[in-house]
């Protein structure tokens, strides 16, 4: 071996390239000797090295665990909805129970309504004029006295449909001169239709008849005859 390839120190052959003497720890860069220990045991990695599987020392009770994170957070939520749903629930109750009253109110309305327009209705018509009479008090509501409501409603688009307002109130005055009980107008502005309730007296009912069969022939020439039945009404559509 050269002497390049040996050790300064002890003379000890080197293997090219190496920086350490194994045989006194002289080393060839710092050119200081390092102590050796040649033989005996390693130290025990026991000490150093945890066991597979055991968990490492931490102070204050070590770092939670992520999935134990999860599941709590998961539980928290779950809490804030029940609480959300319940006070959900709080609000809607009342609410509910105020829009079934609400209904059960209207249709309690709309019932007693309905049965006050109907009453003529349920009645055993005895002709055409009654039962028409029927129908527009279901589709107008309650019918106006004529002369009252020709008196509260003073503008000259008020009357008969087709006809104007002074020969619609002339139409009027002439059936009540003629005995009737009572002269009815219905709907709106313009009158679809125009009734008379007739009087007791034969002969007074008798001059309505003849009335409304010489208006039946001249208008409703298609329609039967108006004969006394024993009707309530006489009846002028338009």
């Amino acid at each position: 071996v050269a002497d390049s390839a040996r050790c300064p120190s002890c003379g000890a052959a080197l293997v090219p390239g190496s920086v350490l003497c194994v045989q006194c720890g002289f080393n060839l860069q710092t050119g200081q000797r390092l102590g050796t220990q040649i033989g005996g045991d390693l130290p025990s990695l026991g000490s150093a090295v945890a066991p597979a599987g055991s968990a490492p020392a931490m102070g204050g009770g070590g770092v939670p665990s992520a999935f134990g994170g999860a599941a709590t957070r998961r539980k928290v939520a779950g809490v804030e909805s029940a609480n959300k749903k319940k006070q959900i629930l709080k609000i809607l109750i009342p609410i509910g129970a105020v829009l079934i009253f609400a209904g059960i109110f209207i249709g309690v309305r709309m019932l007693s309504s309905s049965t006050k327009k109907s009453g003529l209705a349920g009645q055993n018509f005895k002709n055409n004029d009654d039962r028409l009479v029927a129908g527009l008090i279901e589709e107008n509501g309650d019918p106006h006295e004529a002369k009252a409501w020709f008196a509260e409603e003073a503008h000259e688009s008020i009357g008969i449909a087709g006809w104007t307002r002074q020969k619609s109130i002339g139409q009027v005055d002439q059936w009540y001169s003629m005995g009737a009980k009572k002269v009815l107008t219905f709907g709106g502005a313009r009158t679809p239709a125009i009734a008379a309730e007739l009087p007791d007296e034969p002969a007074k009912r008798a001059a309505f008849i003849t009335w409304r069969e010489v208006y039946r022939q001249d208008h409703e020439p298609s329609d039967p005859a108006i004969t006394d039945v024993g009707q309530k009404y006489i009846v002028v559509k338009f």
